[in-house]
């Protein structure tokens, strides 16, 4: 990898049901916890909706008149909520006092939606949180589980243009959305008895503070974390298309993303494989065209096993617990990080470890 086609991680910080920072995220994933709870949310067969669900406790109040905004219902609230936690945490770090860019994931917009995710949000983010962005130069990403590693080659991009020393590049999503909770479950998605293959709705936000100057990374015990430029991919047989399902997308989107890394093998692969059936078989295929590019025993990590189906915050948490953990371990190793969304678009990503 050139100077121009890598970056690397100055500050992680993240929320998740299982965790309210990065390191009692990736300790709990580690450790196999599940954050799965019996909700308040009824299906339409009238039975109580697992999910997995940040702790109210763990969030703070309101400030200003946010939550009696017109522009917030439930789960905009808790995404303001949870973003701004995650975003004090990744910043603090920080020791400049330029406002950084923001490149936000947020949920895809179903039908039905009373609230969609918008540019709004940003505005009510910095007010939530204090921290001033650079909001000209920020971005939303409204694609779900892949909008975050798509981010992050947007991130690669301004900062080669000497645009800036960093960006932050983040993820939100909540599925406390009880007209989207009874579409899915109509679809069979959602985890039932009737329909086990289905996931478990979460919540989570996280973000990476990144920079394309090795100096200014974080070191995480010996090391930096290094992540190369994403593959990017669509997928034209996708959940809600009637296109014939071909698993071209992932696989197009990891061989992109392995051949824009160095020439290690992988060692473990992180992916946001939520127990739907749909994305096993998509691994399949992604796996079976990618063989040559992988290492003998691969692992295979999907913690939506730990904090479920945590949407468009998926790729931040993904790759930020990826990161401790190849620091912890300190082998040199190249691992990748692949999300899906339920739409047409597909992400992969390789981190490795700097000296």
């Amino acid at each position: 990898m050139s100077d121009q086609t890598k970056i690397y991680i100055a500050g992680i910080g993240m929320i998740t049901p299982v965790g309210a920072n990065a390191q009692m995220t990736a300790a709990a994933v580690k450790a196999g916890v599940s954050g799965y709870r019996i909700s308040e949310y009824i299906n339409n067969a009238c039975q109580p909706i697992t999910m997995a669900m940040v702790p109210d406790d763990a969030l703070p109040k309101f400030i200003y008149d946010l939550e009696t905004s017109e522009d917030i219902n439930i789960a905009i609230g808790r995404m303001l909520l949870m973003a701004s936690i995650a975003l004090e945490e990744t910043i603090m770090s920080y020791q400049g006092n330029i406002p950084l860019p923001l490149i936000l994931a947020g949920p895809t917009t179903y039908a039905g939606q009373e609230v969609p995710f918008s540019y709004k949000f940003i505005d009510q983010l910095v007010m939530q949180s204090g921290i001033e962005l650079d909001r000209a130069n920020s971005r939303l990403i409204a694609t779900g589980r892949s909008g975050v590693l798509a981010g992050i080659g947007m991130a690669i991009k301004y900062l080669s243009q000497g645009m800036g020393d960093y960006v932050l590049v983040g993820g939100v999503d909540s599925y406390q959305d009880y007209n989207l909770l009874l579409q899915l479950d109509q679809q069979g998605r959602i985890r039932t008895e009737e329909a086990p293959d289905g996931f478990v709705p979460g919540e989570a936000s996280a973000f990476l503070m990144l920079t394309h100057k090795a100096e200014l990374a974080k070191i995480y015990g010996k090391y930096t974390v290094c992540l190369s430029v994403p593959g990017i991919a669509e997928e034209a047989g996708h959940l809600y298309s009637k296109e014939t399902y071909t698993g071209d997308g992932l696989a197009d989107a990891i061989r992109v993303g392995i051949n824009n890394g160095d020439d290690q093998k992988i060692h473990t692969i992180y992916s946001s494989m939520n127990g739907e059936h749909v994305w096993a078989k998509e691994y399949g295929v992604a796996m079976l065209r990618n063989k040559n590019a992988m290492a003998e025993n691969v692992r295979h990590e999907h913690p939506a096993d730990c904090f479920g189906d945590i949407g468009a915050a998926m790729g931040a948490v993904l790759v930020g617990i990826a990161g401790l953990e190849m620091a912890r371990d300190g082998a040199p190793q190249k691992n990748i990080v692949y999300c899906s969304s339920d739409h047409a678009q597909r992400a992969a990503v390789c981190l490795s470890l700097v000296t």
